[in-house]
């Protein structure tokens, strides 16, 4: 990690990454080579194919895996949510509780957990135990822990995948207005194009393994594309049109 001060968002230089070997299996490599800059209060999104390396990605740069060469560059200061892609509640906790969990100031814990159930419209499962609501609900508790701690980094992994077509719709643009009224940096990894195109500024394209950027694309569409079907499948079908042969999108 870098100095507080030294760099202004997020930057990412992975020459190695590999797996140990496992009985008779070789040593993986995973990563090679891989470099991103992700700007402050950007949305850059992860788009690959399935075992290329994203979680894995994700996991170097939250610091729960050192194991790799090259570095990862943030100011030392920033707080880091991560999203994962299953909500990962502690079933014995209410969700009021698994809230708290994560804040420290426990001062704060009453106004900031109030604040987020609302924002997330949970307002009425904050004394619910987590095997008793939805998974829709359940990710957007996992949302929210997120966010209760003011990250200045926000990873997110496929947050939300395995759910039906208009829930995820639904949280997506709840994702789009939070992150209006909370900026944040957000490394975003979806296997969904559409989704993507949505949420993202960026769209980096990752090929392999071993994982490493194929393609940058901009996204440049306003608010009110954003929240049009045609619009987004519009630009889908440039992004194809530009996708380089040998990349994800082939």
């Amino acid at each position: 990690m870098s100095p507080a001060g030294a760099a202004s968002g997020l930057g990412i230089s992975v020459r190695a990454k590999r797996f140990a070997a496992v009985g008779a299996a070789p040593p993986k490599l995973v990563i090679k080579d891989l470099q991103l800059q992700v700007p402050d209060s950007g949305l850059v999104a992860l788009f690959g194919p399935s075992g290329c390396g994203k979680t894995t990605l994700l996991n170097l740069i939250a610091g729960l895996d050192r194991e790799f060469e090259g570095r990862i560059d943030l100011p030392a200061d920033w707080r880091i949510g991560y999203v994962f892609q299953e909500p990962r509640l502690l079933p014995w906790l209410t969700v009021e509780d698994n809230l708290r969990l994560v804040l420290p100031d426990p001062d704060d814990a009453p106004g900031k957990i109030a604040e987020w159930l609302a924002a997330m419209e949970l307002v009425d499962i904050g004394k619910v135990y987590p095997n008793r609501i939805s998974l829709g609900m359940a990710r957007r508790v996992a949302l929210a822990r997120a966010f209760i701690i003011d990250p200045d980094l926000l990873l997110m992994d496929e947050p939300f995948v395995s759910l039906d077509e208009p829930t995820a719709q639904r949280l997506r643009t709840l994702l789009l207005a939070t992150l209006q009224a909370h900026p944040t940096t957000v490394l975003f990894v979806t296997h969904n194009l559409r989704e993507a195109i949505m949420l993202a500024d960026r769209l980096v394209l990752l090929s392999g393994p071993p994982s490493h950027v194929q393609q940058e694309i901009a996204v440049d569409l306003t608010a009110a594309e954003r929240a049009d079907e045609a619009a987004i499948e519009r630009f889908r079908a440039e992004v194809l049109s530009q996708a380089l042969p040998e990349g994800p999108l082939r």
